[in-house]
């Protein structure tokens, strides 16, 4: 997690297929597919650089992500921005 430095986000938002601001169920469900490469800026409005896409809940309110040797959760929720780089 990190403060949201303006300079990087532009190269993060540059770099990415889709940008969604406060995404919603829906869009998550449309847009995120297992594989792609996820960033995001939490509702904390901490930036954090997330990993690929696991699994995606059928109703789009939660996916998962793995990085590394960690796994985790993210609620739809708590997104405030998310960047999606897609697997194809």
């Amino acid at each position: 997690m990190s403060a949201v430095d303006p300079k990087k986000i532009k190269a993060v938002e540059e770099r990415s297929d889709i940008v969604i601001d406060e995404p919603t169920s829906k869009q998550i469900k449309k847009f995120l597919k297992s594989g792609d490469r996820v960033s995001y800026i939490g509702q904390d409005e901490k930036y954090r650089s997330g990993g690929f896409v696991m699994k995606i809940a059928e109703d789009g309110t939660t996916f998962s992500l793995s990085g590394g040797n960690l796994q985790w959760s993210v609620r739809t929720s708590n997104l405030a921005k998310i960047f999606i780089v897609s697997k194809e």
